[in-house]
């Protein structure tokens, strides 16, 4: 049974949109819901990451996009096809006006990065015993950078975590 850690409140001055902005956001353990706008549910273990789609001249609307195999290479669209992606959650701060859609998008992604690497680190229940395999650090800072360059973690989150593998 899902867990929720988190209710967010989504601020009015980033749901300009309300039929693609959803009025709040909630965090589970295994997955993260919308209610409102477009709405939906993301399930952690059908994604490799979450990135941020800025909003900008090009398109209004930040946007938090859930990462796989196909949007990780490709997690960059702009107008119709950016908003018909069901991979993402939309907020928009209106027209030339940008940053409280791009700061929202921006904390949120990290609090749902952050869950997504809690339930990706616990074992996950099933009828056989998980053995986790031990990665040397190497190995470790090689699969960080390969998130880093595939826009999953920000450079900040990298050299962090390579401080840490490296024992600095």
């Amino acid at each position: 049974m899902s867990k929720l850690t988190e209710k967010i409140d989504v601020p009015r001055n980033v749901r300009k949109n309300a039929a693609m902005c959803p009025q709040v956001v909630e965090i589970y353990d295994d997955h993260v819901s919308c209610i409102g706008g477009q709405g939906g549910s993301w399930f952690y273990k059908d994604f490799t990451g979450v990135s941020v789609q800025a909003a900008s001249v090009a398109c209004a609307f930040a946007g938090v996009v859930f990462l796989n195999a196909v949007s990780g290479a490709n997690n960059i669209k702009v107008g119709a096809s950016m908003l018909q992606d069901r991979n993402r959650i939309n907020f928009a701060s209106g027209m030339f006006s940008y940053a409280p859609a791009n700061e929202f998008a921006s904390s949120l992604a990290r609090k749902i990065r952050k869950a997504m690497e809690d339930y990706k680190s616990r074992p996950q229940e099933s009828g056989t015993t998980v053995v986790k395999a031990e990665l040397s650090p190497a190995d470790e800072i090689k699969k960080f950078k390969e998130l880093l360059d595939m826009g999953v973690i920000t450079q900040e989150e990298f050299d962090r975590k390579k401080k840490e593998l490296l024992g600095f």
